[in-house]
């Protein structure tokens, strides 16, 4: 799945709240008006300035939904613009933070969840070449193990989308520059990394706790 298909769906996300937004009041900026002006800025194709407006709002109130999951969209534009791996990054984070931020029930979360987690889709098919174009040698073993309980942070340069096909295995968790990825039981499970430079995926095989 690539970046510009993500924004755009989370443009969707975004916009099934614009009503629940309450009246601007003329004076100082509220959390409310920065998020339509994020929003219009967004539709406008200003993604710098959504971002810089969104990032207001998220300021003035970190635990705010609405603007976390807004600016995430925002920095995903931006680096699919610039194909600049902090914006990306930054995006990812945001994405992760809006999932702790909003309810269980927020009709987002699972469509949030399984963009960052990944769908059948994103994996190539069976017998495909596991490099499309990357660098060599490969950032992360094409077969990984780890024991439940184990964490391991990898660096991906110029991390685009991480994608998990069984998400009860392991955990991945973005971070600066690369994964986390936490063994939660015993099995064995696919991950597909797409960088700016192509994807790569990597089988991990979970052992229980000796």
């Amino acid at each position: 799945m690539k970046t510009p298909r993500l924004a755009t769906t989370l443009l969707c996300l975004l916009a099934s709240s614009a009503s629940a937004i309450p009246p601007q009041d003329a004076g100082t900026p509220t959390e409310a008006s920065l998020l339509e002006e994020g929003r219009r800025a967004r539709e406008d194709g200003d993604h710098a300035r959504a971002a810089k407006v969104l990032g207001r709002c998220v300021s003035l109130n970190p635990k705010n939904a609405d603007c976390t999951l807004a600016l995430a969209a925002a920095y995903a534009s931006l680096g699919s613009e610039t194909n600049q791996e902090a914006d990306s990054t930054k995006a990812l984070e945001l994405y992760q933070r809006f999932l702790k931020l909003a309810p269980p029930d927020d009709p987002r979360v699972p469509r949030v969840r399984a963009l960052l987690l990944g769908a059948d889709e994103d994996f190539p098919p069976p017998g495909a070449p596991n490099v499309v174009t990357s660098t060599t040698p490969l950032p992360i073993e094409e077969r990984l193990g780890l024991v439940v309980g184990e964490r391991r942070v990898v660096k991906v340069a110029n991390l685009v989308r991480v994608a998990v096909r069984n998400d009860t295995i392991v955990d991945i968790t973005a971070t600066g520059g690369g994964v986390e990825i936490a063994a939660m039981k015993p099995g064995t499970t696919t991950v597909l990394f797409r960088t700016a430079t192509g994807q790569f995926t990597s089988t991990i095989t979970v052992a229980p706790k000796r």
